[in-house]
C-alpha cells in the first residue's frame, strides 16, 4: 500500500491513527509513504524535513509528529518538533538543502500527476488508486481485497 500524503492536510492528519494501527495490526503489509506537498512552502519544507530526518534515522518519529500536531505545519513548528525528537538540527538544514531531496520532490510530483492524484490522501493499493480519507476498515476490505485476488500484482 502507497499513501501520499501532505503534512498540512486535514484528511490525512484524521487518518494518521487509522493508518497506524493497520500497519501495527498487519505485519505482512508492506506500507511506503510518499511526500506530496500540495499545501504550499509550509507542505514542501516539513516534506524536505522529513526526509532529510530518514539521513538521521528519525524519519518515523518526524512524520509521526509532524502529521500528528494539530493544526497548520509551519517552519518553526517543524523545526520545535525535529528538536524535540532529537535531530541535529544543523545536519537537518544542511539535508534539507541538499537537490537530491528537491529532485525526489520533483519525481513525487511527477509520479502523482502519472496517476491523476491531484488531492491528499490518496492511497495505491495494488493496481488501484483510492482518493480520499478511508477508514481502517475501509483500507483493510481494500488490502483483503486483493489478497483474495491471488495477491499483489505489483509487489
Amino acid at each position: 500500500m502507497v499513501e501520499f500524503f501532505d503534512y498540512n492536510c486535514g484528511w490525512c492528519k484524521k487518518g494518521l491513527p487509522e493508518v497506524v494501527k493497520l500497519i501495527e495490526a498487519d505485519k505482512n503489509l508492506r506500507f511506503v509513504l510518499v511526500e506530496f506537498p500540495i499545501f504550499g512552502e509550509d507542505s514542501d519544507y516539513a516534506a524536505r524535513a522529513a526526509m532529510a530526518a530518514k539521513k538521521q534515522g528519525k524519519y518515523w518519529e518526524l512524520h509521526l509528529a509532524m502529521l500528528g500536531h494539530e493544526g497548520k505545519i509551519n517552519a518553526a513548528i517543524v523545526d520545535e518538533l525535529a528538536a524535540a525528537k532529537g535531530l541535529d538540527m544543523a545536519k537537518l538544514k544542511a539535508d534539507m538543502a541538499d537537490p537530491a531531496i528537491a529532485a525526489l520532490i520533483a519525481d513525487n510530483q511527477a509520479l502523482a500527476q502519472s496517476l491523476a492524484i491531484n488531492g491528499t490522501p490518496a492511497f495505491i493499493i495494488d493496481q488501484t488508486v483510492v482518493p480520499g480519507y478511508l477508514p481502517q476498515d475501509g483500507l483493510m476490505a481494500a488490502i483483503q481485497e486483493v489478497r483474495a485476488g491471488g495477491g499483489c500484482k505489483l509487489c
